[in-house]
């Protein structure tokens, strides 16, 4: 957190006046079960005070007595490490509305106890409404590795001013460092902000990401992806560094089969269905990179592998590089593309090489009403079970006529 504020001399010994900022209140809310056993663990003199929060609470006016002040008072003079007594001195503060006192108290009682949710949670809070977006991305921070169950209320909280800039600046930076709780975090946030807000959110998720495995934000693409927001997932993956940046103009999110499926938003999808096997050959003992794809030719499947790809009108090139991988023939499988919405733009057999690796070139035609499309490897139908096998070492794919972006 910055520069730890000093508590005023004279904090401990004001009287609240007889506004109540709504904010105070919810983080008393949240968290008055916590306070209620740190207040009754600290000291006798806190009972008043216990009696005030909970007045707090439900919007009275004894809140603002100068009783429940001067014991949290007393408590902080004679230990001044209290951070139960100083959070509960800074509610005290903030709902007579003297702001300043408010925060210096619980960035102190921060400072002693890193961990005290409820001063976390009135820090969070105003840091929110006066503009302080980088204190209050650290404060979610903490709170979200602290006390994840307060998560719903957190995103919650977050969606309300995701309209800002500079908010969706701070927590794209935040969240740039994976913190264990980005998943859940932005699944939640996903379900409550405005959908112009996630998608300037994950716009500004792509100018800091620095490489960072992207299957943290799937949630908030899905859900551009059901309201048709095409091209802010174009610029998204333009942006973002999830594209091999050896290949400029790839379409294909893990072209080559080298990263682990849970960590690809929006990433390969490979089927589990029966009569078929598909494995990462590095699992199977071969190198880091590439699929094995296995069919008996029989069973209904509906694809081996898929992709969702965003590729803008125009022709679309696909190239396959695979081997044969001990059984079966040429044509036992297909590249097929096929738009979102179910409309096939074709499937061209897959040619492999019989020791080496063979590249197979297939164009596709993408229309302008087809902005979704679906890439994937499907196996031929036979009326005899048989055995068919293929080995791919990359799938690549670029837009010829691009049209308004990639």
């Amino acid at each position: 957190m910055g520069a730890r504020a000093r508590m005023p001399r004279d904090s401990t010994t004001r009287t609240p006046s007889m506004r109540v900022v709504g904010f105070a209140l919810v983080a008393v809310t949240v968290s008055g079960a916590w306070l209620a056993a740190a207040l009754n663990a600290t000291s006798d003199h806190l009972s008043e005070a216990h009696a005030c929060v909970l007045s707090a609470v439900h919007q009275e006016r004894r809140a603002l007595s100068q009783a429940c002040n001067a014991a949290l008072s007393e408590r902080v003079v004679k230990e001044p490490y209290d951070g139960s007594a100083l959070a509960a001195l800074a509610l005290a503060a903030g709902a007579g509305g003297d702001r300043p006192a408010a925060v210096a108290l619980a960035k102190q009682a921060i400072a002693v106890d890193g961990a005290n949710r409820l001063a976390l949670r009135q820090l969070f809070a105003d840091s929110l409404a006066s503009g302080d977006f980088r204190l209050a991305a650290e404060c979610l921070d903490r709170l979200l590795r602290t006390a994840p169950e307060l998560g719903s209320q957190l995103a919650f909280d977050v969606a309300q001013g995701l309209d800002q800039p500079a908010l969706r600046t701070a927590l794209a930076q935040r969240l740039q460092h994976q913190p264990p709780w980005d998943g859940d975090f932005i699944r939640r946030l996903s379900n409550s902000a405005r959908i112009d807000d996630i998608a300037a959110l994950l716009v500004a998720a792509a100018d800091d990401r620095s490489g960072r495995p992207d299957v943290a934000w799937t949630p908030a693409m899905l859900r551009l992806l059901r309201a048709g927001r095409v091209e802010e997932l174009r610029t998204y993956f333009a942006r973002a560094a999830v594209m091999d940046a050896a290949r400029p103009g790839e379409l294909v999110r893990d072209a080559e089969f080298r990263r682990e499926p849970e960590t690809v938003g929006l990433g390969w999808e490979l089927g589990k269905g029966p009569g078929a096997r598909v494995r990462y050959l590095r699992d199977i003992g071969g190198v880091d990179g590439g699929l094995q794809l296995e069919s008996d030719l029989f069973s209904a499947q509906s694809s081996l592998a898929s992709q969702v790809l965003l590729a803008p009108r125009g022709r679309l090139d696909v190239e396959i590089v695979a081997r044969s991988a001990g059984s079966g023939s040429d044509g036992d499988f297909f590249v097929s593309l096929r738009c979102q919405r179910g409309a096939s733009l074709g499937k061209q057999p897959i040619t492999a090489g019989k020791s080496s690796w063979l590249a197979t070139k297939a164009s596709f035609d993408v229309p302008a009403d087809c902005p979704v499309q679906t890439l994937a490897i499907v196996a031929r139908n036979s009326d005899i079970r048989s055995s068919a096998s293929l080995e791919i070492d990359r799938i690549s794919a670029r837009s010829v006529t691009r049209d308004g972006g990639n």
